[in-house]
């Protein structure tokens, strides 16, 4: 947290951090941290106009997996209509926005290498919840 910490001041991102239920995570400290820059530059930018850009973090714990959940109180994503693209190479869905629509691919493809998995929650003007699932260490 402490090398993604300058962007979230920086922009004076509300980070919110609840690691209770599952403390540690077994996995390479650049993937993490990519992952996590990604899901902080992404509340960032896709704030609600006017307001403050707040990102909730949290984990979750399953017999085989380890949740990290991102849960943004930005402009949300219409899952029906972009769905199926949501995680596909050079996407963008807000077009007024910056960025070249690598950010959630990169996420979904190092967590997939690892033998995690991503899902998504999410409703135009209502937020985006990440689930980000990170296999446990046998």
């Amino acid at each position: 947290m402490d090398s993604i910490s300058q962007t979230a001041t920086e922009h004076d991102l509300k980070l919110l951090q609840d690691f209770s239920k599952a403390p540690q995570l077994h996995c390479s400290q650049d993937v993490l941290q990519s992952v996590l820059l990604n899901l902080i530059t992404n509340a960032i930018k896709y704030k609600k106009q006017g307001s403050q850009p707040e990102l909730i973090l949290q984990t979750d714990l399953t017999q085989d997996y380890v949740i990290l959940k991102a849960i943004d109180k930005g402009i949300g994503i219409n899952l029906e209509k972009y769905g199926d693209r949501l995680f596909n190479p050079y996407q963008r869905f807000h077009p007024h926005n910056e960025g070249k629509g690598l950010g959630l691919y990169l996420i979904k493809t190092q967590v997939e290498k690892m033998g995690g998995k991503i899902s998504v929650e999410s409703a135009e003007n209502d937020g985006t919840t990440f689930n980000i699932y990170f296999r446990q260490n046998s």
